[in-house]
């Protein structure tokens, strides 16, 4: 299941009173009247905030990021979906509708391998939340999910593990234990893990499969303890402290430029139109879905328009940039 469908899962089990609330059709029409104002799209995102997935404060990052919405712009539709939107239902304490924080801290201590080889999509959503919360001095602090990382104690990996000649349990904390021990506490580069997963007894007796998931782990690892100096030279807007799988550049051009059909796309849109049946009509699931399914054609219509031009010219930068906003 993709990360869009279960968040619409999880909002469809939300109590009647906050959906009813928050998806009403004069509450969507106040969302359609901001979106046509600032020329965004909300519905997903009042979604991720009703489910918990993302803290009010953090709209005008999430509309930066997403959007390339300035900040005094963002903070005018937070404030106008405060006003209109989560007012219904806000904790007024704590400004939020659910509690991120406990719910991050959890995936840490208890879900941490689901997450690491779970959907991209809520990664991205992870990871935005924790960098601003980070930046902004939040109530996640970096030291208290380190040491709740470090003691982690998930089995990630199921073949005999040894530390000192002796077998150990191989829990995230003693796969971590056992890097530190070999390469230090310090920061290392991708040279010091690949001969790591390379040469490290523990791991060349792991598939491939596993030896990818430690892999990620050592990422997150270096990605959150070393934050934001383990970000190097990246643009902001790439940043995370999830590990994300990256295209090859040649796997990239393939699914960006390649002609028609795009496989992953039409399977996309499939699926969504299979989603929408689930709902009401005029409800906010089936809105949030006509947008996606909208998005997902635009791109498709994008695709196809640049492989009628040259590689490198212009027109073809121009239609892969309006690409890469779409697919953020």
């Amino acid at each position: 299941m993709s990360y869009y469908n279960d968040c619409l899962i999880k909002f469809s089990k939300l109590p009647d009173e906050i959906r009813n609330k928050i998806g009403s059709v004069d509450a969507v029409d106040k969302i359609n009247k901001i979106e046509a104002d600032y020329k965004v799209k909300l519905k997903f995102l009042v979604i991720l905030v009703a489910i918990g997935d993302i803290e009010i404060k953090y709209i005008p990052l999430y509309l930066e990021k997403k959007f390339q919405l300035n900040k005094i712009k963002g903070e005018e539709i937070k404030a106008k979906l405060v006003k209109h939107i989560f007012s219904l239902i806000v904790d007024k304490n704590s400004k939020t509708v659910r509690g991120v924080e406990e719910k991050i801290k959890d995936i840490f201590q208890n879900r941490l391998i689901e997450t690491l080889n779970g959907d991209e999509e809520f990664k991205e959503v992870l990871n935005e939340e924790l960098v601003a919360q980070f930046l902004s001095g939040g109530e996640l602090k970096q030291g208290e999910l380190l040491k709740v990382l470090l003691d982690n104690q998930e089995r990630i990996t199921h073949k005999n593990f040894i530390i000192d000649g002796r077998p150990h349990s191989p829990s995230i904390a003693n796969w971590l234990k056992d890097f530190i021990k070999v390469n230090g506490s310090g920061v290392f580069d991708n040279l010091v893990l690949t001969e790591h997963i390379t040469n490290s007894e523990n791991t060349k007796i792991l598939d491939e499969q596993e030896k990818m998931l430690v892999k990620r782990l050592f990422l997150f690892y270096r990605n959150l303890k070393f934050f934001p100096e383990s970000m190097g030279d990246l643009p902001m807007e790439q940043w995370e402290i999830i590990p994300i799988e990256k295209e090859s550049e040649g796997m990239a051009k393939a699914r960006t430029v390649s002609g028609p059909p795009a496989t992953a796309a039409e399977e996309k849109i499939k699926e969504l139109k299979q989603e929408e049946k689930r709902y009401g009509k005029g409800g906010l699931e089936e809105k949030a879905i006509e947008e996606e399914i909208e998005k997902e054609k635009r791109i498709e219509e994008l695709r196809a328009m640049a492989g009628q031009y040259p590689e490198g010219s212009l027109e073809r930068k121009a239609v892969e940039e309006e690409m890469r906003k779409l697919e953020l």
